[in-house]
C-alpha cells in the first residue's frame, strides 16, 4: 500500500539550465526543455483555463527561439515550469483538499460542546442567557460564514490547479475566526456605533444580524471595514481635517435688516442731498 501511495505523488519537474553558447544549440535546450514539459503536463489531467494558460507559455517560448531571443524563450520556459509544478503540487495535495473539507467539524464540536457546557445545572444563569440565548446563533452563522469561504477556497484553487499546502493552517482556524468575527460584527452593530445603510431596517432583527454575522465570518475584507468604521467613530480619522463650514452666496443680493439708525441716516442724506440739488457747488 506504501508503494502505491508512493506511486501517487509526482515528482517535480526540475527547473531547466541553459548552458549552450551557439545559436542551433540553445534552440536545441530549449526545445528539449519544452518536450518535457509537454510529456510531463500529460500527467496532471490539467483542466481547460490551465492547459490554455500552459500553451501560452510555452508558445511564447517556441517564438522567442525561432527570433532568438534567447533571454525571453527562457523565461518563458522557466514559468511553464513553474506552472506545471504548482499543478503537480495541487494533484499530490488532492488528499490534503479532501481532509482540509473537513476542518469546519472541529469548530462545529466545539460550538456544540459550549452549548451544552453552557446547559450544565451548574453554569448560573445569566451566563446561559448571555451565550446560548443572545449570542450562540450568531457564533454558529459566522462559522457557517467562514465554512463557506474555506470550502470555496478549497474548490476554486484545486480547480485552477494552484491549491498551495502553505495556507492550510487558514482552512483549519478560518471556520473559528469566522464565529469570532460574527459575533463581534453583531455586537458592533447592535450597540449602534455604526448604522446600517438601510435607515428603515430594525437593527434588532434576527434575519438582519445572521446576515452581518455571516458576512464577516466569509469575508475578512468586511470585517475589517466594519473595525475601520468603528475605530473612525471612537478616535476620530488619522488624517481627518476640521470641517470647513462653507457659506453659499445667494442667489439674489438680501439687504440687511432695517434699523431705527438706518432710517435717521437716510433722512440726513436726504436733507444734504437736497441742498446740493438746491445749491449746486456748494461746500
Amino acid at each position: 500500500m506504501s508503494n502505491k501511495r508512493k506511486r501517487e505523488i509526482l515528482p517535480l519537474q526540475p527547473m531547466p539550465q541553459f548552458t549552450a553558447d551557439t545559436d542551433p544549440t540553445r534552440k536545441e535546450e530549449v526545445l528539449r526543455s519544452i518536450d518535457a514539459l509537454n510529456s510531463r503536463i500529460i500527467q496532471i489531467s490539467p483542466g481547460e483555463d490551465f492547459s490554455k494558460q500552459f500553451l501560452e507559455l510555452v508558445g511564447k517560448a517556441q517564438a522567442a527561439s525561432e527570433s532568438n531571443n534567447w533571454g525571453e524563450a527562457y523565461r518563458q520556459v522557466w514559468g511553464a515550469t513553474f506552472l506545471l509544478n504548482r499543478g503537480i503540487e495541487t494533484r499530490n495535495n488532492r488528499r490534503l483538499a479532501l481532509i482540509l473539507a473537513f476542518a469546519p467539524l472541529v469548530t462545529f464540536g466545539a460550538l456544540a460542546l459550549l452549548e451544552v457546557l453552557a446547559a450544565l445545572p451548574q453554569v448560573p444563569d445569566f451566563v446561559k442567557t448571555w451565550i446560548t440565548g443572545r449570542y450562540m446563533p450568531y457564533l454558529w452563522s459566522g462559522a457557517l460564514g467562514g465554512t463557506t469561504i474555506a470550502w470555496w477556497g478549497i474548490v476554486k484553487h484545486t480547480i485552477q490547479m494552484d491549491f498551495d499546502d502553505q495556507y492550510q493552517s487558514w482552512y483549519w482556524f478560518k471556520p473559528l475566526l469566522g464565529a469570532i468575527f460574527g459575533v463581534v460584527s453583531v455586537i458592533i452593530i447592535q450597540s449602534g456605533m455604526v448604522g446600517l445603510a438601510q435607515s428603515n431596517v430594525e437593527v434588532q432583527n434576527t434575519s438582519i444580524l445572521h446576515i452581518v454575522s455571516f458576512l464577516a465570518g466569509f469575508s475578512e475584507r468586511f470585517f475589517v471595514q466594519l473595525i475601520d468604521r468603528v475605530m473612525t467613530a471612537l478616535f476620530g480619522g488619522e488624517s481627518a481635517a476640521p470641517p470647513v463650514q462653507v457659506i453659499e452666496a445667494p442667489s439674489q443680493p438680501v439687504a440687511p435688516p432695517k434699523t431705527d439708525e438706518d432710517e435717521a441716516g437716510k433722512i440726513e442724506a436726504g436733507k444734504a442731498t437736497g441742498k446740493e440739488a438746491e445749491h449746486p457747488g456748494l461746500p
